[in-house]
């Protein structure tokens, strides 16, 4: 669900473009309905009220909310098909959660579902756990220039565990990009606790990031290859999925996930798409239910990124690694957790220009 700048200022204010190092604003706003009791939020009047300050289209709306003492976002959709992804997702999420004393380490990277339920008049809403915090784009292009590498390795890492959790539990995303990457920090002041893994610099403060990966709606079981009525933003799309046609097998959309989240670190990094062209708009509308493309995209284009000007080797190479254009060349989020050399603990540090030479493919992370 992807909401404008505007309605997201005046709707959903803890996750405003600023990172949560000052103290968290209130959570009493006129938008905000409840004071710690747990409204029937079938009940018309309630979302009416809820909704007074809407954000997204007429067919979705989003706003913060209360709900048994507790403070949650609250969106709702008219599409059950995004809303019965969403929730199918982070229900078995959750269930991993809690059948164990020690869930995997990236569960705690995925919103945690609160509750979901439809309306009469056919809205269907999933209500997760409140967020604090900035975009992943935000936090990176605010951080220092000698703080950037260090708390891009940290968060991306964070963002890897977070996705490898998803896909163990039989789940791909289907919509990765920075906007559905929220960062919170928390700033750590005991000199002995500055010392432990995980703890930073950022302008100018010793902080401990904890990333959140949001917005399930295209997530799709990728074992039985499960289908989408189409797929997620043009700009952060596989190659693989640029051409699909329907009377094809459904490709493992893990490694969909994968080159989405090279677009994301590319982007993150350098501001700019990396590859010279960009699939276009026009080119990229057809769903899957639409008959053959009339008009074939050429992948080759996307062949090798652009040099990266003012980053380290190291993450070049990540990068080179994640937008393969052969799918199954990609390395698997756990994969890239064990062997590159970026997230590594010595990997080198500092953000300085990286050689123009080093465009050439080598050869996959994932055999070496």
């Amino acid at each position: 669900m992807k909401f404008s700048a505007l309605a997201l200022a005046s709707v959903l204010v803890l996750l405003a473009g600023s990172v949560a190092i000052a103290a968290p604003p209130s959570l009493d706003h006129d938008n905000t309905l409840g004071s710690g009791h747990a409204p029937d939020f079938r009940e018309q009047t309630q979302l009416r009220e809820l909704f007074k300050q809407r954000a997204g289209t007429m067919n979705e709306f989003a706003a913060t909310a209360f709900y048994n003492n507790r403070p949650v976002f609250l969106k709702c959709m008219r599409n059950f098909d995004t809303y019965t992804r969403e929730v199918k997702a982070l229900t078995a999420i959750k269930q991993i959660a809690s059948a164990t004393a020690t869930p995997p380490e990236g569960i705690k990277h995925i919103v945690e579902i609160v509750h979901n339920f439809s309306t009469p008049n056919k809205y269907h809403c999933v209500m997760t756990h409140r967020l604090r915090g900035t975009y992943l784009d935000n936090l990176v292009r605010q951080a220092n220039p000698n703080e950037r590498d260090a708390i891009a390795r940290e968060v991306f890492r964070q963002v890897l565990q977070g996705i490898q959790a998803l896909h163990e539990a039989g789940y791909a995303h289907g919509d990765l990009k920075g906007d559905n990457i929220v960062v919170s920090l928390k700033v750590v002041e005991d000199v002995a606790k500055q010392q432990e893994p995980g703890v930073l610099k950022y302008r100018g403060l010793m902080v401990k990031p904890n990333v959140v990966i949001i917005d399930l709606g295209m997530a799709s079981q990728w074992r039985i290859h499960e289908r989408l009525p189409h797929f997620g933003a043009e700009q952060f799309r596989a190659p693989e999925l640029l051409n699909y046609k329907k009377e094809l097998p459904m490709p493992d959309m893990r490694y969909a996930d994968v080159w989405a989240l090279g677009v994301t670190l590319y982007e993150m990094l350098e501001k700019k798409y990396p590859f010279p062209q960009q699939p276009s708009t026009l080119e990229t509308a057809k769903t899957i239910t639409d008959d053959i493309p009339e008009h074939f995209v050429d992948t080759s284009q996307w062949t090798v990124p652009l040099p990266m000007k003012y980053w380290n080797r190291a993450v070049e190479e990540m990068v080179r690694e994640t937008l393969r254009l052969d799918a199954a060349a990609r390395p698997l989020p756990d994969q890239l957790l064990k062997h590159s050399r970026w997230l590594s603990e010595n990997a080198e540090i500092g953000t300085h220009p990286s050689p123009l030479a080093r465009s050439l493919v080598g050869p996959p992370l994932l055999n070496t």
